[in-house]
């Protein structure tokens, strides 16, 4: 996820998603993995010329970890892995994910956030990669929850393709879908639970 995307429209139907989630299925624990990727400043232009925008206005809006103050309203214990996502670290990003995973066994809902979803044909900074989902599938607990965010493609049918996708990455027979078309039509929330 790029920092700049950080409190959109999308992040509505994503923290209504995981906190509905949670609540529903009693569990205290959200893990966002954020394969974040830090975006590019751009300038406030003024009719004097482009000036910088304010360091502390920028940490203010674009900081992921405020998240946790949300944590706190919904009654959740919130933890945002914030490590920035190298796509050429890829295999160790994904090692870190799992091993911090396993060392938290309690049953939680775990948010894969890259900027896209899941890979199409081929893997690219915006993407998980389906044997990255299998990996850390493997590291959740049971009864926990993983769950996929997906922007959608040029496919009419993404949603249903992104939904056979993740179900056979995690070898998962049932996957819950959560939309809000209203507030952003182009985005859809995977989750699978390991029972």
């Amino acid at each position: 996820m790029k920092d700049a995307w950080y409190g959109d429209r999308r992040d509505l139907v994503k923290w209504g998603t995981l906190v509905h989630l949670a609540h529903s299925e009693q569990i205290r624990t959200v893990i966002q993995v954020a394969f974040l990727r830090k975006g590019k400043r751009p300038p406030l232009r003024t009719d004097q010329g482009e000036v910088r925008i304010a360091q502390e206005v920028w940490q203010h809006l674009r900081d992921v970890n405020l998240i946790r103050g949300l944590g706190k309203k919904a009654g959740l214990d919130i933890v945002v892995l914030d490590q920035e996502f190298d796509p050429k670290q890829r295999r160790e990003y994904i090692r870190e994910v799992a091993y911090f995973l396993k060392s938290r066994p309690e049953k939680k809902v775990v948010l894969l956030d890259p900027d896209t979803g899941i890979e199409p044909k081929k893997a690219l900074p915006e993407h998980v990669r389906v044997v990255d989902i299998q990996e850390l599938w493997a590291a959740l607990s049971q009864g926990g929850w993983l769950v996929l965010y997906q922007h959608a493609s040029m496919q009419t049918d993404w949603r249903e393709v992104t939904r056979a996708k993740f179900a056979k990455a995690c070898g998962a027979k049932e996957i819950k879908t959560f939309e809000a078309r209203e507030i952003a039509w182009d985005v859809a929330f995977f989750a699978a639970n390991k029972r």
